[in-house]
């Protein structure tokens, strides 16, 4: 399936395939070079000529490889003259395929609300903070911090769930 508008969300170990139209530029003499980029990962990639418009096709086998995030797409076309114009600079986000069995649906902020879950439970049966045994030191981080982070991620999750983050309480 090809789409017709820009992607916000691609799927790694899909074909991605998308057409876009540019005003003031030609599919025919002026190329268009995509950059994808996060904190950690840099992918990019070209578009050809479809009967005027910019035909965008990333195989399977390279979006594969792509790691799942949070990313910055921009689009630069470059004409025959060697002009560079950005013509798109959007936040696009790389969801993990599941065929592959190794990747883990969940987001960064569920992932470390799991996390700081696991640990507080783990802590339970635990009432030493700090603790040393030849010449190694071992600190835990404070019960209160750890509180004080699910807070904030569990604030977070309900973000992202749509989820109303506040109560607004009317007196009479």
């Amino acid at each position: 399936m090809i789409l017709s508008d820009w992607p916000k969300k691609i799927r790694s170990g899909d074909t991605l395939q998308f057409k876009v139209r540019l005003d003031g530029f030609s599919s025919s003499t002026d190329t268009l070079s995509f950059y994808l980029a996060s904190a950690s990962e840099n992918y990019s990639f070209t578009a050809t000529d479809s009967t005027g418009e910019f035909l965008i096709s990333v195989p399977a086998t390279e979006t594969a490889n792509w790691q799942r995030g949070e990313y910055t797409l921009n689009a630069v076309v470059t004409s025959i003259e060697g002009v560079v114009t950005t013509v798109k600079d959007y936040p696009v986000e790389i969801t993990p395929n599941l065929r592959f069995g190794n990747a883990d649906p969940r987001t960064h902020v569920k992932r470390s609300l799991d996390a700081i879950n696991a640990v507080l439970e783990k802590r339970a049966g635990h009432d030493v903070q700090e603790y040393e045994i030849d010449n190694r030191r071992l600190i835990r981080m404070p019960v209160t911090e750890l509180m004080r982070l699910k807070s904030h991620f569990q604030m977070l999750y309900a973000q992202e769930c749509g989820l109303p983050t506040s109560i607004i309480r009317r007196f009479k």
